[in-house]
């Protein structure tokens, strides 16, 4: 008998934002439904990921994927969308926004000056600035030194074979996309069905940027999450998952038959 063929967009990529790794989405692949399989990766590493998927995709080895990204790692996501069109059949952008950091006509965003002295803490101290962080992602949510000792547990680190150097590298790479990264002409072109969730207590990215972020796509929904700041994945992990497997039904009504593997 043949093996059944998996529904399209039952596989998802989990992308982090600046400083995590993949077990700040512990909650969230344990709350989603059985037939959804997800791989989590570490935000330095979701560029690659997304290469090597969509390429896949392309040679018609695995069907076009979702991706569900919170805060930088929902930049990358964006942009890894905007360059691979069709691989990625929905998006979940989690805490995103257009443009991290504000400039001419940009107000909805973290103002430059303070997003240089975090910059000159990261230069200095990696952990420090992820333990700062940390902090800032808790605002807003009910308990948030709990809040901060479980981010904690999240971050990325330095791998076994990499010289502490190469670690600060990637992480100012990360710094460097948030600071240069403007999507705001660009994301009208994602023809996907996508939904953008968000605090409305986040700290780091204002409400007010998510609203611009729906609005500007052309089959967005928004999700608002009441009394809740940065750190979505972790404290709304339930609405998270069941907001992937909404928009995994989406996703296959809007595929071509022709895109599932063959």
């Amino acid at each position: 008998m043949d093996e059944p063929v998996r529904a399209q967009t039952d596989d998802w990529l989990l992308v982090p934002g600046w400083g995590f790794g993949p077990s700040v989405f512990d909650e969230l692949r344990a709350a989603l439904p059985p037939a959804i399989l997800a791989e989590a990766v570490a935000c330095r590493d979701a560029g690659a990921v997304i290469d090597r998927r969509a390429a896949a995709v392309r040679a018609g080895d695995a069907p076009p994927f979702g991706i569900c990204a919170w805060s930088l790692g929902a930049t990358l996501a964006v942009e890894r969308a905007l360059a691979h069109p069709g691989a990625v059949a929905a998006l979940v952008l989690v805490g995103a926004t257009p443009r991290f950091v504000a400039g001419e006509g940009w107000s909805a965003a973290m103002p430059a000056a303070d997003f240089d002295a975090f910059a000159a803490v990261a230069a200095v101290s990696i952990p420090a600035a992820q333990s700062r962080l940390a902090s800032l992602c808790a605002l807003g949510s009910a308990d948030a030194p709990a809040l901060v000792r479980r981010l904690r547990r999240s971050f990325d680190r330095a791998r076994p074979a990499e010289a502490a150097c190469e670690f600060a590298e990637a992480m100012r790479q990360g710094l460097d996309c948030l600071r240069g990264t403007d999507l705001r002409g660009r994301v009208s072109a994602l023809d996907m069905p996508v939904a953008v969730v968000h605090g409305e207590r986040d700290a780091l990215v204002p409400p007010a940027a998510a609203h611009a972020l729906a609005d500007a796509l052309p089959h967005a929904c928004r999700l608002a999450v009441a009394a809740d700041g940065h750190a979505l994945p972790v404290v709304q992990a339930g609405r998270l998952a069941a907001t992937i497997g909404s928009m995994a039904c989406a996703a296959r009504h809007c595929l071509p038959d022709t895109a599932a593997p063959r």
